[in-house]
């Protein structure tokens, strides 16, 4: 037999409703059969179905002379005026005496609350009133006061002069984007009391005021709680017309009592629904109570799209997935649900899912869980709160390459993935030392066993745990998940939505992670026809830009990279905003773009920029903020400002190496720009380790050929000359251009300019002018092919040509390059970088 209900549960009120839909010869029989271990609620549960029965579900009107005539006294208030006046009390405009503020007080009925739930409301007052959010009224204070009907309970709230939630929807003409900024912003006061452990259990219309400015605030919080009447108390709440008010805001779940977070996601889904509608998502005009409550119990919601055929589909599924009847198939929280209203809002896949594949993958994730213990709780946090973050890798400018990590597609298969790791049996096959990279290994390996699952479903999974072994810096591992999905997607061409299109710009991302440049523009090229059926800055074009900017600039195609990428930027800039994510990965291009091209003060101007937007957005210590701080570094230091950029290189390494950890790509990177700036300032001994540890790292993980690895080299090399090893360093440089001469690839021509450059010097350093000026007079001929001769690094090696030819005892050839290079880089560098400085002093010491 089912467990009994208590007289504070609403088990009762449902056990009523049961009791109310037989044939009046049959209830007793059944209160009697179901309450045969609590025969004390029996006389409570047959007055609750006659007051079910007697109950409609039309409003109640408060009858002319109902109201409160006198204005009560509460000591350190003054009462102005009755605002509100209804079943549970009443409403009062007044003043706070210490601190001098105006306030709403709620008087309460001194009959609705006991003893115990007065008490309790005094002491649990202070905690609400810590709820500090600007969408929920704030509670000042608490207390009670004497009246002719005993004590009667009060509290004193924030006032707020507004409309009821609506009211102001009749009153507005909302689009349904400003639908969704209103209730999410509903929604973010609703979460903000959930992470303080305060469940409101009552949400609707008139528990949430707008005002003028069009802000909602949320009344009542926790006080269903504080005063006990709540849907438990069935009878108080029928026989004060407040059920009939609260009755198709309620969940399933809370006519038996059992209401928790997600009884809110669902009033907040009906708030939704209305306001999209019109109307409630159940129809209860004309029904009794008891009728009603039976209706909410059992019957489905009515779909939002056959009232809203126009609606966009995917706010059809939101709305739906808030409203379902198993709490279970709800989102997990309001945050969650929270986060798909803004990915809406930003034209990026929502984690809502038509019921039949959700309930296909939730099926599978019960077939199948994988043992995850609690040391890999650290490694899970990636999966938590916003569920799977699936990052996006960019090339920084200083070190040539980064992961640049960016929120992506949240769908049921990454439900698939968290629920497979969250609600895992630690005892099983992984144990409890298990990693993250470990977990989705062998869930890669569960997926293809299950042939009856979905095949577009499993390619999904497989696009998602590919993107996120590549994020990781497994790029093998990543890249063998991709192809896989994208089998699946080639063996069913016209598959619905934007996987597929993400699965080929992710394979795409894959290729170049492992120095495949031309394959990454071929598959990037085959989707371009596709890009235009997508709405203007939607996130699947704005990621298939940055990496196709990302290949055209690694092949060296600058011109084409900077055309695309600057028109989608300004395109993400109208559309989402300039602080969204995808303009500033876009942007972020663009300074690696300014870099190339020798305009430091646009790239450092832009790298700040997306160093702000990502801190105000993710806060410090977020990945792609520390992707966008590493890329400022880079900027500070073609700018000169080295002090600077070693700071900021310092801090994001710390920040790294706790945040990602010693392997990840992005720490490497951020080594890498360490060790170069240590040998700026003349500490190549203290950069050494560094860069032997990037270099070997780059052996390993990306092959000898890897331009990575070069620039590794290149860099190893430059230390050793300035601690003097020249004959250490100059194989490694010869070493570095051979492997270079020998491709035909342009961008990584481009890219490794430099290495001439570096062994020209260090020949003129060995008392070999001449063999130095041979070398430059071949890199200068290449440098004007592939940068043009008004580039600022052409001037840089130009200017150090000069400085071979004057160690040739040319004086007159050397003066000539020195002052036109000094000519066009002054306003280009500025007046006071060090390189400025140099070449100026080379000029002085050739006139003296």
């Amino acid at each position: 037999m089912a467990s009994r209900p208590q007289a504070s549960d609403q088990g009762l009120l449902s056990l009523a409703v049961r009791a109310g839909r037989l044939e009046p010869g049959q209830r007793d029989a059944f209160l009697r059969r179901e309450l045969e271990d609590r025969p004390e609620l029996l006389e409570q549960a047959e007055s609750l179905v006659r007051l079910l029965e007697e109950a409609t579900c039309a409003p109640t009107v408060a009858r002319a002379g109902e109201a409160v005539s006198a204005l009560p006294t509460i000591p350190g208030f003054e009462l102005n005026e009755l605002v509100g006046h209804g079943g549970m009390g009443s409403v009062y405009r007044a003043r706070q005496l210490h601190p001098d503020r105006e306030v709403a007080i709620k008087l309460i009925r001194a009959d609705l609350m006991s003893a115990e739930a007065r008490q309790r409301l005094v002491q649990e007052a202070d905690l609400l009133g810590r709820l500090n959010h600007p969408s929920i009224a704030r509670i000042h204070a608490a207390g009670t006061v004497d009246s002719a009907a005993g004590a009667q309970p009060w509290l004193a709230m924030e006032l707020i002069d507004g409309l009821p939630l609506d009211a102001y929807l009749q009153s507005r003409s909302l689009s349904n984007r400003e639908v969704i900024e209103l209730i999410g912003a509903i929604a973010d006061g609703v979460a903000h009391a959930h992470q303080q452990g305060v469940i409101h259990r009552d949400l609707k219309p008139a528990n949430v005021l707008v005002d003028e400015a069009g802000h909602p605030h949320v009344l009542d919080f926790g006080v269903a709680r504080l005063t006990d009447v709540d849907p438990g108390q069935a009878s108080t709440l029928i026989q004060t017309g407040e059920l009939v008010g609260t009755l198709g805001y309620m969940a399933p779940e809370q006519i038996d009592g059992r209401a928790d977070t997600r009884s809110d996601i669902h009033a907040l889904g009906v708030m939704l629904y209305q306001a999209f509608a019109g109307r409630l998502p159940i129809v209860l005009t004309g029904l009794s109570l008891i009728d009603a409550l039976a209706r909410l119990a059992q019957d489905e919601p009515d779909p939002l799209r056959r009232l809203r055929p126009d609606l966009d589909p995917e706010l059809d599924a939101l709305v739906m997935q808030a409203l379902a009847r198993d709490p279970d198939e709800r989102y997990a929280s309001v945050a969650q649900f929270r986060e798909d209203m803004q990915r809406w809002l930003d034209h990026r896949p929502l984690l809502a899912r038509s019921p039949g594949r959700w309930r296909r993958a939730r099926l599978f994730v019960r077939r199948h869980r994988l043992g995850v213990g609690a040391a890999a709780a650290v490694g899970l946090a990636v999966l938590t709160g916003t569920a799977l973050a699936v990052h996006f890798a960019w090339r920084e400018s200083q070190a040539r390459f980064e992961a640049e990590l960016r929120a992506e597609q949240l769908s049921a298969v990454n439900q698939f993935i968290r629920d497979m790791l969250l609600a895992a049996d630690p005892d099983n096959t992984l144990g409890e030392r298990v990693t993250l990279v470990e977990a989705l290994n062998e869930a890669a390996r569960m997926l293809p066993l299950d042939q009856q699952m979905d095949p577009l479903v499993r390619a999904e999974l497989h696009r998602t745990m590919g993107s996120i072994l590549l994020n990781l810096g497994r790029t093998e591992d990543g890249s063998e998940q991709l192809d896989f999905a994208n089998a699946i997607f080639l063996d069913h061409p016209g598959a619905p939505g934007q996987e597929p299109d993400l699965a080929r710009i992710e394979q795409a991302r894959a290729a170049l992670e492992a120095g495949g440049i031309e394959a990454a523009l071929e598959l990037t090229g085959q989707l371009e026809s596709r890009m235009q059926s997508y709405p203007r800055g939607h996130h699947v074009r704005n990621h298939w830009v940055a990496v196709r900017t990302r290949a055209l600039l690694d092949a060296g195609q600058l011109d084409l990279a900077e055309s695309l990428v600057g028109a989608q930027a300004a395109e993400a800039e109208e559309v989402l905003g300039a602080s969204h994510n995808d303009t500033l990965v876009l942007k972020n291009s663009l300074a690696v773009i300014a870099a190339r091209r020798g305009d430091h003060a646009r790239e450092l101007s832009i790298a700040q920029s997306i160093v702000d937007g990502r801190i105000d957005r993710f806060g410090s210590d977020h990945p792609q903020t520390l992707s966008a701080m590493n890329n400022l570094a880079s900027a500070l230091t073609n700018a000169g400002r080295i002090e600077a950029a070693d700071a900021l290189v310092r801090d994001t390494l710390a920040r790294r190496q706790r945040v990602l950890g010693e392997e990840h790509p992005s720490t490497i990177v951020s080594r890498n720009n360490l060790a170069a700036l240590l040998i700026m300032q003349g500490q190549a001994e203290a950069a050494e380790p560094e860069a032997r540890a990037v270099l070997d790292w780059n052996e390993r993980r990306l092959g000898p050929l890897h331009p990575n690895t070069l620039t590794a080299r290149n860099i190893l090399a430059f230390l050793l000359e300035d601690q003097g090893r020249l004959d250490e360093a100059e194989p490694l440089y010869r070493e570095v251009l051979s492997r270079v001469q020998a491709s035909d690839d342009d961008g990584l021509r481009t890219q490794m300019l430099g290495v001439a450059n570096n062994l020209g010097m260090l020949l003129l350093n060995r008392g070999q002018p001449e063999a130095a000026v041979t070398e430059f007079e071949l890199l200068l001929q290449e440098a004007e092919r592939l940068l043009g001769a008004e580039h600022v690094s052409y001037a840089v090696f130009r200017a150090n040509y000069g400085w071979c030819l004057a160690g040739a005892g040319r004086t007159r050839e050397a003066r000539l390059h020195l002052g036109e290079s000094l000519a066009a880089l002054e306003p280009a560098l500025g007046s006071d970088h060090p390189r400025v400085a140099q070449v100026r002093q080379r000029l002085a010491s050739l006139d003296g």
